[in-house]
């Protein structure tokens, strides 16, 4: 094998190349801005590459188009250089549950057979992607071998997005913003690294989706978890937590604000509507069932020992 990453500096990217480069694997990582279409495809990065591993996206952005500039026309520009390869390589394309949308209920776990539903900007996106790479394979012959995977909510080591919840429970008193009743599936990040490179090895995941499972978990379930793990690895923690629930005409302002400051400025803050939206969903759940029976599959690290983990990366590099 050898691998083309783009993505590679990224949360999930950084440990594929890792575990990559620690199996022998020869990896050659792809950096924003690409150079223009008619050079791409000539750039010798592609020499003998095998597989792509499409992992680059944005997750927040100001406004739709440039979720498109980002997740659509650049995966557009990747497939145009990847077919006018002499053997086009496998591309396997991070996508995200968020292309797939929210579960009807408990119990009901979103499925690759289910028709996609997304919410908010960035699941557009990626689902625009997704049927792009599909028309542009087809419109190829299929000269491009393809895989799409979806993973749910993605934690471990090098993570920024659930950083924020491991600070809030460092302290004596946190807002949180959701009902805890909500549930959602999340992954370690090992396990859709694992995930990724099956898919890679094996032929009859070709022009398959995917969805990954992981632990299905409430809100409430996961403070309890993070403070567990904090309690454990981190002496700054605090054993007495107070949670203060986010009133939701609150929570709508400050969304609105968070829009209006991304318009204005191109940053785009935690809150925005996007987010807001995402956090109405009661339930984000997710199946890896088809990818377990088609590769073997499935999650090896438990939610207890994933956030410990996680908690004792942050520690030790000073993110906590």
């Amino acid at each position: 094998m050898i691998a083309l990453v783009s993505g590679g500096s990224g949360f999930i990217g950084s440990h594929l190349v890792a575990t990559l480069r620690a199996r022998g694997v020869e990896v050659r990582t792809l950096a924003r801005p690409l150079p223009p279409d008619e050079h791409l495809a000539r750039d010798p990065l592609w020499h003998g590459v095998t597989h792509l591993f499409h992992l680059a996206a944005r997750t927040r952005a100001p406004h739709a188009a440039a979720f498109h500039e980002a997740n659509v026309r650049f995966t557009e520009r990747l497939i145009a250089a990847a077919t006018a390869q002499p053997v086009p390589p496998h591309l396997l394309f991070v996508s995200s549950l968020a292309a797939a949308g929210p579960s009807p209920a408990w119990g009901h776990p979103r499925r690759e057979t289910d028709p996609p539903t997304p919410v908010e900007g960035y699941g557009r996106s990626k689902l625009a992607a997704e049927r792009r790479l599909q028309a542009l394979a087809a419109a190829a012959g299929e000269r491009l071998p393809w895989t799409i995977l979806r993973p749910p909510g993605v934690y471990g080591p090098r993570d920024r997005d659930f950083l924020t919840l491991f600070r809030q429970l460092q302290r004596p008193m946190h807002w949180r913003a959701t009902p805890g009743w909500h549930a959602h599936t999340i992954t370690h990040v090992h396990d859709v690294v694992s995930a990724l490179l099956l898919a890679a090895d094996q032929a009859s995941t070709r022009g398959r989706v995917y969805h990954l499972g992981g632990d299905d978990v409430t809100w409430d379930g996961l403070y309890d978890a993070v403070a567990a793990a904090l309690d454990t690895c981190t002496p700054k923690s605090s054993r007495r937590r107070v949670a203060l629930p986010v009133p939701p005409p609150l929570l709508t302002m400050a969304g609105h604000a968070g829009g209006l400051w991304a318009r204005l400025t191109g940053h785009v803050p935690l809150a925005s509507p996007d987010k807001i939206i995402l956090g109405r969903q009661p339930w984000w759940l997710s199946s890896g069932a088809a990818l377990t029976a088609d590769t073997g599959w499935h999650p090896t690290v438990s939610l207890a020992d994933g956030l410990r983990d996680t908690a004792r990366w942050y520690r030790t590099n000073g993110w906590l």
